[in-house]
């Protein structure tokens, strides 16, 4: 049945004219009418603004839900964790990943990154994974001896520490950044069943207390470098440091505490990687009572002109890993001669470097 256009023809006579004797009534239906759909057409806006369905590349739903602090978005089932998305800074734009840690697909994790602006994210997002070689040489490292323990100095938004916990391993992550911590704790939410094995530590190291300034660079949100003062100093800022010229995305104020306070006595430590922006040898000198002693295998960042920039000699920082009973080793060749293989490196070059108490890890 077709719906009628004009209802007073039915009742009255007067043709294709209308309603003549009837304008009034017939144009308040007409409000009415008219009322109704315009309120039917907002409840359907409204309806539909707090929760939009797309579809990505590869036809997996994703849900996209905006809270009062971040951008959420999440592939699957959402999982709850609002005290974990509202620790995140407003306007944080954030993507959740699932990254799997072997090739039959049996083991994997779901992680929270940065939806833009962030270099590791990014590889996360499009590659599904995040150095691959480095996840190499600390898994194959921890399977040396039953029972091993990580310890992710710098663990970044925690991509190793999730990965290493996913096969099994207790890992000790030490953060600097409360935003990548908080990223962190978050994806500790959407994967339950590692909770018990990570222990994460948001704090920066340093040999002793200091006040710390960090400030992350445009283009890679999660990558944060540090000036420090002494711990009754006030705040540093970047203003007028030809080290932190440019713009930032970010800032933030950190105190430091010395690596033996952080990590126990007591605790298990047999795997360390550290990754620190030219700050590693302050976060490794405060370690040298009782960590440091315990490691086999280290995997760090080495780039002279970066720890020079942080106060500290290549030479030095190299000669404190020996001092500690490891032995350097670059490109699974050891490494003998510090002073040449330091002046070897151009002015800005970044290399990974290993240490380990016998042969350098082989894959």
């Amino acid at each position: 049945m077709r719906s009628k256009s004009n209802p007073g023809t039915e009742r009255g006579g007067g043709g294709g004219r209308g309603c003549p004797r009837r304008t009034a009534w017939c144009a308040s239906i007409l409000l009415v009418v008219t009322t109704l759909v315009a309120l039917n057409t907002v409840g359907v806006i409204l309806r539909s603004a707090p929760e939009r369905e797309t579809t990505d590349s590869t036809n997996r739903r994703m849900m996209t839900r905006l809270t009062a602090h971040a951008i959420i978005k999440e592939t699957s089932s959402p999982v709850l964790c609002e005290a974990e998305k509202r620790a995140i800074s407003p306007g944080t734009e954030v993507r959740v990943a699932t990254v799997r840690v072997d090739n039959k697909g049996d083991k994997a994790f779901r992680i929270a990154t940065y939806g833009k602006h962030d270099i590791v994210s990014r590889s996360i997002l499009k590659k599904g994974n995040w150095e691959p070689w480095t996840a190499d040489h600390i898994k194959t490292a921890l399977a040396e001896k039953e029972g091993s323990v990580f310890i992710d100095i710098g663990a970044n938004i925690g991509y190793f520490v999730l990965y290493m916990a996913t096969l099994g391993y207790n890992v000790i992550a030490v953060e600097a950044s409360q935003e990548n911590a908080n990223l962190i704790r978050y994806s500790l939410c959407l994967n339950p069943e590692l909770k018990s094995r990570i222990k994460l530590h948001n704090i920066a190291l340093a040999e002793k207390r200091m006040r710390c300034a960090m400030a992350s660079p445009e283009g890679n949100r999660g990558n944060m470098h540090m000036e420090c003062k002494e711990e009754n100093g006030r705040a540093l800022d970047f203003s007028g440091s030809k080290h932190w010229s440019g713009r930032r995305q970010r800032e933030e104020v950190v105190m430091t505490a010395p690596l033996d306070e952080v990590v126990g006595k007591d605790e298990r430590v047999d795997v360390l990687k550290i990754d620190t922006e030219g700050f590693e040898y302050h976060a490794l000198a405060g370690g040298q009572k009782h960590v440091l002693s315990k490691v086999r295998y280290m995997q760090s960042e080495f780039s002279p002109f970066m720890l020079r920039k942080q106060h500290s000699d290549p030479v030095e920082y190299l000669e404190l890993l020996r001092k500690n009973g490891l032995q350097v080793h670059y490109q699974g060749a050891p490494v003998r001669d510090f002073g040449k293989f330091a002046g070897s490196k151009a002015r800005h070059s970044l290399v990974d470097i290993t240490a380990s108490r016998g042969a350098s890890i082989q894959l």
